[in-house]
């Protein structure tokens, strides 16, 4: 089985995923690829929150990153031996989350990682997030945005009250009438900000609700059932 591409999954959880429908749509059906997603969304969520402090790798790191990159190192001028390119990539997530983990220890006071896209993106429509009926979530509310620029469409969701979940909190577009339903990611407990990519050539015409559903880590890539926000955009 081929899993989805680590470049796409360190996106994926830094929000910065380009648009592939078919990476998200083996995403939505495999759960290995769940799992290691979640785990570096996991990760990038607690760097967003500056509380993590992470020791400076030592030489012999930067040193192995080089050798597998294919770069040889400045100790070691011998020649490194080749090895397929997708083996080389896998080192990417990994770089990507240390990265973003680096920003937060060097950096006192930054709390948000990464740029929002809504500076240079046009809004295309919004909605406030409300629990459903009956809901005994802990979540209150929030805010949904479909923006526009360059690249495609983008969601950025800002959610109050994701509290304690035994899974995962996944962010959907669906239609009204719950017919169809794509992924966007996830979000972790206590997570109040994220920004998804829309698959490029998604109807959002057809899509245009917006849902949080609380997610167990049971591996099955449906939807819960268990919504705790839910907003629709009028487009």
């Amino acid at each position: 089985m081929t899993h989805c591409d680590p470049d796409f999954l360190a996106l994926m959880a830094l929000s910065e995923a380009g648009e592939d429908f078919e990476e998200v749509a083996h995403l939505n059906s495999c759960i290995v690829c769940q799992i290691e997603l979640a785990s570096l969304t996991d990760v990038v969520a607690l760097a967003r929150l500056g509380v993590v402090e992470v020791p400076g790798p030592g030489p012999d790191v930067w040193g192995r990153i080089a050798a597998e990159a294919f770069v040889p190192h400045a100790d070691a001028p011998e020649v490194v031996e080749l090895r397929p390119a997708r083996h080389a990539r896998r080192w990417w997530p990994l770089v990507a989350v240390a990265a973003a983990l680096a920003l937060v220890v060097g950096g006192a006071g930054v709390l948000g990682l990464l740029p929002s896209r809504s500076g240079s993106a046009v809004t295309v429509a919004s909605t406030e997030l409300a629990p459903l009926p009956g809901t005994t979530s802990t979540a209150t509310g929030g805010r949904a945005v479909l923006l526009q620029d360059g690249a495609g469409y983008h969601v950025e969701v800002d959610a109050v009250g994701l509290g304690s979940s035994a899974g995962f909190y996944e962010v959907w577009l669906m239609s009204p009438d719950d017919s169809g339903l794509i992924s966007l990611g996830t979000m972790s407990s206590g997570q109040s900000h994220a920004e998804f990519s829309v698959p490029s050539g998604l109807p959002l015409s057809v899509f245009s609700a917006v849902d949080i559903s609380d997610e167990p880590a049971d591996g099955n890539p449906q939807h819960s059932a268990t919504t705790v926000l839910r907003g629709q955009f009028s487009l």
